[in-house]
């Protein structure tokens, strides 16, 4: 909904859309820390979808950043989050950690959007397994991307969902991988799909 009142704003210059969309950004936020995925979406808008230069564009994302920005002060204020456990990590607080994670983990999330092998099996095995696994994966995730490249190239609808469905993994790479943290990738993924 965040989205779709965004889109309703730039289109229209509805102040009222405009208010509208940070109100269901801020719900989306305090529903859950996965919420911040919301902003992915309202990245890559900015990005493919948004008229007029790059000054515009980023004038776009203001609004979102402020109540994004509000709501992390709020939840460090409040004590929420979790650090320091191989369970949860994070990104504000263990950024080295959270960076290796996003690497070994963003692709297998990613993988399991595309394919029917679950996520969570992947912290089951031994290390050693997921080494011999994460480079298949990746070049998976390119041949993915190849075979989608001319539909990219040419279709800005196609890039917003492939960007939103990409930058909403970062913030699930903060946990294992598990298949039911898809929910944000796989709204990117079914629009891209469609």
């Amino acid at each position: 909904l965040c989205v779709l009142w965004h889109h309703r704003w730039r289109s229209t210059r509805s102040l009222a859309a405009a208010g509208v969309s940070v109100a269901f950004l801020a719900g989306s936020l305090l529903s859950a820390e996965a919420g911040v995925a919301t902003c992915a979406y309202l990245f890559a808008y900015a990005v493919t979808l948004e008229q007029g230069n790059l000054k515009r564009r980023a004038a776009s994302l203001a609004p979102a950043i402020l109540v994004t920005i509000g709501w992390r002060l709020l939840y460090n204020k409040l004590g929420y989050g979790a650090s320091g456990g191989s369970f949860y990590l994070d990104p504000s607080l263990e950024p080295l950690r959270y960076a290796w994670a996003m690497l070994v983990r963003g692709p297998i999330l990613l993988m399991r959007q595309w394919s029917r092998v679950s996520a969570d099996t992947f912290s089951c095995v031994p290390v050693s397994t997921r080494i011999i696994l994460w480079p298949v994966v990746v070049v998976m995730l390119l041949a993915i991307l190849l075979l989608l490249w001319p539909l990219l190239k040419s279709n800005r609808h196609a890039r917003f969902w492939a960007i939103g469905m990409h930058i909403s993994v970062l913030p699930i790479c903060a946990t294992m991988p598990m298949n039911r943290n898809l929910l944000w990738v796989g709204i990117g993924a079914c629009g891209l799909v469609g």
